[in-house]
Parts: structure tokens; sequence; C-alpha cells
């Protein structure tokens, strides 16, 4: 007779079954590939995302690849991540409905970086996934954010001593975002600040048309700043006259809501 599975060891199983190869899991719990293939079988985990329509909570934060340690609360709490439970034979897990978590995902897109994601992790992907990845991915090769090196910080007190640059010039000069830059001053304790712009960018009828279309296809305020050649916090306060909010996530749905409308 086996070693009989331990809770611990049936929880190991169902929250690696489909995201980690059946010969890793065994060689983690010290068995057969023939024994993880049984266990599995009876507790009806099946294949991966094709006997059924589910996936365990573990599964969804691995595939995002991101850190799960605050998200029962940030996700499951506040922005109603739609977590069921299944028992299987006296062990209860974390399940999400694939068809759920994608209608959630896109009401939420904002709040993952789908450039983490790899392509079909998940199943078949409604079309707006990829759309997000590029975006995502443009957003992240745009912009630098490893550590500041001493060289940066030189740059950035001596184009700031000049008085005659604002947010914008100083971002394209340091490939840094407006938001870092912003907080990098602040880090350093530097008195002088970007010049403001001498003028705002006229809104026009067209462009709100361009940046509500840019937003939906998953830009950023650093992206979007970039695109129309004005720095973050005119973008963000555009955003606030028009929706009353800078949180893209509230955006998108008065968004989603306007066009079913």
């Amino acid at each position: 007779m086996g070693r009989p599975w331990s809770v611990e060891d049936t929880q190991t199983l169902e929250d690696s079954w489909g995201t980690t190869s059946i010969k890793t899991i065994a060689k983690k719990l010290r068995r057969t590939e023939t024994a993880i293939n049984v266990r599995a079988v009876k507790l009806g985990l099946g294949a991966f995302l094709e006997s059924g329509d589910y996936v365990s909570y573990n599964q969804i934060i691995r595939a995002l690849n991101v850190n799960c340690s605050y998200k029962n609360t940030s996700w499951i709490e506040k922005r109603g991540l739609p977590i069921k439970y299944k028992t299987v034979q006296n062990n209860r897990f974390k399940i999400i409905k694939i068809n759920d978590f994608w209608k959630w995902a896109e009401k939420n897109k904002a709040f993952i970086n789908w450039s983490k994601v790899e392509r079909n992790a998940l199943g078949k992907e409604p079309k707006w996934v990829d759309e997000w990845r590029k975006a995502s991915s443009k957003d992240k090769a745009r912009f630098k954010t490893t550590k500041w090196t001493k060289y940066e910080d030189d740059l950035l007190k001596m184009l700031l001593s000049q008085k005659k640059y604002g947010h914008l010039e100083i971002s394209k000069r340091l490939g840094r975002s407006t938001g870092a830059i912003t907080k990098r001053i602040s880090d350093l304790g530097i008195k002088q600040n970007p010049i403001k712009a001498s003028h705002h960018a006229k809104w026009t009828e067209g462009k709100i048309k361009e940046l509500t279309t840019l937003i939906d296809r998953g830009y950023s305020y650093n992206l979007l700043s970039e695109y129309f050649n004005v720095s973050s916090k005119s973008v963000r306060g555009i955003a606030y006259r028009l929706w009353g909010t800078e949180n893209l996530d509230r955006i998108l749905n008065k968004i989603k809501e306007n066009e079913n409308e």
C-alpha cells in the first residue's frame, strides 16, 4: 500500500496541476508519476482547462505572474474576484470559473500587467487581451524601471538647475516616466522642480475621442503622455474633467457604460 495522502500533499497537487509538469510534481511530493496521475483522477482534476470550466485560484495567480501575498484583500474583497469553492474528498479548494474570470478581468484589465502573462496561459483569450499585452510591453520597453544610477541623479540635478525643462523633456532625456522623475526628485530632497508647461494642450473633440480609444486599448498615462506630447499631469487632468476620476479601471467602466447606452 502506498503512502497516505496528507491534506498538504493534496493541496500541493491541486495547486500545481496544469501549471507544473507531472514529473516535477512527483519529485516535489516524492511519489511516482503514476501515483500523481491516479490521485489527480480521484480528485477529478482532469486535463487542465479541458475537462472542466474552472481553474484553481493559485493557478490564476501563477498564470498572471503576480505576488499573491495581498491578493485576498485587493482582488477578492475589494475588486470582487469571483471565487467559488470545490470540495473533493473532504478537501476544499478555491476555484474560479474561467468565463467568470475573463468577465472580471475585462472590468479590471488596467489593474493587471498583461506583458507578464504568457499568451493563452489560461486557455483561449478574449480579443482585447493581446492588445493590452502589446501596450503593457511597449510601456515596459519605453521607460526604465531599474535602480537610479549616480549618473542619472547628476543629470537630473543638472537639468533641473537650468530651470528650462519641464517634466516631459526630462522624461525623454532620462528614459524615465514623469511619475518616476517626480518621485526621484522627492527622494533626493531636491528643491528645484521642472518648469510648468507654458500652455495646456487644446483637447479638441477629435483628441478626446483618440484619448478614449487609446485608454480602451491599454495605454498607460506614461504612453498617453508621450503620444500626445504633453505631461502626464495634463493627461490626468483632462481624464478627471471627462470622467471624474484618474483611475483607469473606473474610466474604462465608464467608457463601456457609455458604449452600452
